[in-house]
Order: structure tokens, then C-alpha cells, then sequence
């Protein structure tokens, strides 16, 4: 009948809802799963990022606190040997005064002392010690530059995916809104389908019974 053929196609038409509706749930709970293990991440990723850029500006302050101590150091033991080098050399001129005339000429004709050279190796040693330091500094630096920048990048990127995930929650909420609004409606009329036959089957039967009666 029409009835019965009616009823089979809402029959196959709720059927096909129940799986669309069940496929849009399994991927909202999937994308609402996919949210929250990238939120934890974003939110671990943070607090690695803010350890390291926590130890790298301690460890910069260590190190510019030694290369301030390394340059005072230096720098008083450069004053000392300066003023040492020109009490000696004020020395040497007052005995001069009260040479004898022979000794002056021995003295003066003398080959002059061979350079010191550890105050150069003292300075080259300082020197060295300094430019590693600065090289130490310089790659601390660019650490945490590295380390900002990869934060700002992960931060845009989950933003983006946050904002991605949103528009295709909405997306997939509504057509699970819809596909059960359709699907309670088809269930309803599927009732009254089946009200309409079995009123049917009652008045059929009746009349045969009647037409039997006669």
C-alpha cells in the first residue's frame, strides 16, 4: 500500500539520519579531544619557554656580574704595574744625578733591559678571557631570541588552530541540531504512519466482518 511504502522510506531515511547523527558526534568529541591535547601543549610549551628564557637571563646576569669582575681585576693590576713602571723609571733618573761621570757612560751605553713581556701576555690573557666571554653572552642572546620567536610562532599557530576548531564546531553542531531536529520530526510522522495503518487494518477487517454478517 502507500502507507506501507511511505512508512519504509521514512524507515530508511531515520536510519540514514541515525548514522550521520552519530558520525557527527564521534568528530565533535574528536575535535573537542584535539582542542584540549593542544591546549595542554600550548600550555606546556609555555612553561618550557618561560624556564628557559628564566635560565638564560640568569645565566647572563652570572656571567656580565664575571666579566665586570674579570675587567675591574684586570684593570687595577694594569694601574699597579703603570705606576710601579714610573716609580722605577723616576728612580733610575734620580740615581743618574748622583753618578759618577763613568758609570753614567757605562750605564747609558748599556744595551737597554729586554722587554717584559708578561704584562702583554697578562693584557692578550684578559683579552682572550673577555672576547669568550662576550661570545658566551652573544650566544645566550641569540637563545633567547630563538626561544621568543618560536614561542610567538606556537602561539599564532594555535591560535589559528583554536579559531579553525571553533568554525568547525559550529559548523558540525548545527548540522547535528538539524539532523536531529529532522530526524525527531520523521520519527513523529513515522507514528502517525503507523497510527493511519493500523486505523486502516481496523476498518478493513471491520467491513470484512460486516460483509461476512450478511
Amino acid at each position: 500500500s502507500d502507507i506501507g511504502t511511505s512508512m519504509e522510506e521514512i524507515k530508511e531515511s531515520v536510519a540514514t539520519l541515525t548514522d550521520e547523527i552519530a558520525a557527527l558526534k564521534k568528530s565533535i568529541t574528536a575535535l573537542d579531544k584535539a582542542v584540549a591535547e593542544a591546549t595542554e601543549q600550548r600550555k606546556a610549551e609555555n612553561v618550557e619557554f618561560k624556564e628557559v628564557m628564566a635560565s638564560n637571563a640568569a645565566a647572563k646576569e652570572l656571567i656580565l656580574l664575571a666579566k665586570k669582575r674579570l675587567e675591574k681585576t684586570y684593570g687595577k693590576k694594569s694601574l699597579l704595574q703603570a705606576t710601579s713602571q714610573q716609580q722605577d723609571g723616576d728612580a733610575d733618573d734620580a740615581g743618574d744625578d748622583f753618578a759618577s761621570p763613568s758609570f753614567v757612560q757605562l750605564h747609558k751605553a748599556a744595551p737597554p733591559p729586554p722587554p717584559k713581556t708578561g704584562d702583554a701576555y697578562k693584557q692578550q690573557g684578559s683579552s682572550s678571557v673577555l672576547g669568550m666571554i662576550d661570545i658566551l653572552i652573544h650566544d645566550v642572546e641569540r637563545e633567547m631570541m630563538i626561544a621568543e620567536r618560536e614561542e610567538k610562532d606556537s602561539q599564532k599557530e594555535y591560535q589559528k588552530t583554536m579559531a579553525d576548531s571553533a568554525d568547525k564546531r559550529a559548523v558540525d553542531a548545527k548540522a547535528l541540531s538539524d539532523k536531529q531536529g529532522a530526524k525527531a520530526d520523521m520519527e513523529g510522522n513515522l507514528e502517525e504512519k503507523k497510527a493511519e495503518e493500523k486505523s486502516t487494518t481496523k476498518a478493513i477487517m471491520a467491513a470484512g466482518k460486516y460483509i461476512s454478517s450478511l
